[in-house]
Order: structure tokens, then sequence, then C-alpha cells
């Protein structure tokens, strides 16, 4: 089931303008991670369309939002809230920077529920012929209950995204 949009960005999250400048044709459409299960969509608007998160694996529609779903056991579930999903894009750098908010996870489980938010920014530039992005990845995320002393902030890693043609 899908409820409603990208959300306003909550409390320590500053939105900004979605692109600077206009979103080229060359971006628009569905890249694919090299690992870790990431998908990202772009519109002709320089908007996060749809994405499959790395910790899901599902589709979610960044129009929705928030996504939800029954679990494999009676009164498991999982519902995801997003936040600002947004692109950027600099033509004189050729610099593609993303920002993925999940404002919100809960994820019912028989033996409990699992809570928390996640933060995901990629930076990095496109390659000439507009097929490879190459994007530094920094994921932070915060679960209910961890200890306070873990650093959100799980580092950065390099992604290599391609554009996925539409035949596929």
């Amino acid at each position: 089931m899908w409820l409603g949009g990208c959300q306003e960005a909550g409390p320590g999250v500053e939105r900004t303008a979605k692109t600077r400048e206009p979103f080229p044709e060359f971006l628009v459409g569905r890249w694919k991670a090299n690992r870790d299960n990431w998908e990202i969509e772009f519109d002709a608007d320089g908007e996060v369309a749809s994405m499959i998160h790395y910790m899901w694996a599902v589709p979610i529609d960044t129009e929705d939002e928030a996504y939800y779903t029954d679990g494999p056991d009676e009164g498991t579930y999982a519902l995801f809230m997003l936040g600002p999903c947004e692109a950027d894009y600099k033509s004189a750098t050729r610099e593609l920077s993303v920002k993925i908010i999940m404002e919100k996870y809960e994820i019912m489980l028989p033996g409990g529920t699992l809570e928390g938010w996640l933060r995901d920014f990629f930076d990095g530039p496109v390659s000439e012929d507009g097929k490879v992005w190459t994007a530094s990845w920094r994921h932070m995320e915060w679960l209910e209950g961890a200890d306070e002393s873990v650093d959100p902030n799980f580092g950065t890693s390099e992604l290599i995204f391609t554009k996925v043609d539409e035949a596929e």
C-alpha cells in the first residue's frame, strides 16, 4: 500500500533547492549501482522519482510519503516514512549530488520492533558519455535503543552507478 510524497525536511535536515540549473536529459531514467541493491530513477525535473533502497530492496515511489508492506509472519510489517529525496547537477564539473532521507522506519518482527532513521548522500562525477556515475556514498543511520555513544555516521564508500537501458 502506498501513502503520499517526499516530505519537507524534519528536525536536523535542511531542505535545499531541487536543482540549481536545468536537469540534463541524459540523467533522466534509472541508474543501478554495482553493489548494495541501490537503484535511483530521476525524472525530467531532476526529482528522485523512485528508488530501490539498499536496506529494504523494494521499489519505493518517492511521490509517496510512506511505504507499508505486510511481513511474512502474522502481525509483522514494515513501514518506511520518506523525507526529502533530491538531486542536484552541476554541468561545469559534471557533478551529480543526491540526498535520500528516510525520516523513520518501523519494522515489526516476531520478536520485537526495529525503529530508526536513515540518511544517504551521493556525490560524484558523471562520465563524459553520460552512462556512468561514480558516487561517493555517505550513509548515516540511527536505531532506537542503540548505544548512544555509537556514531551514526558509518563513513563513506564508492558506488558505480550505470544508466539502465529502458529495454532491460
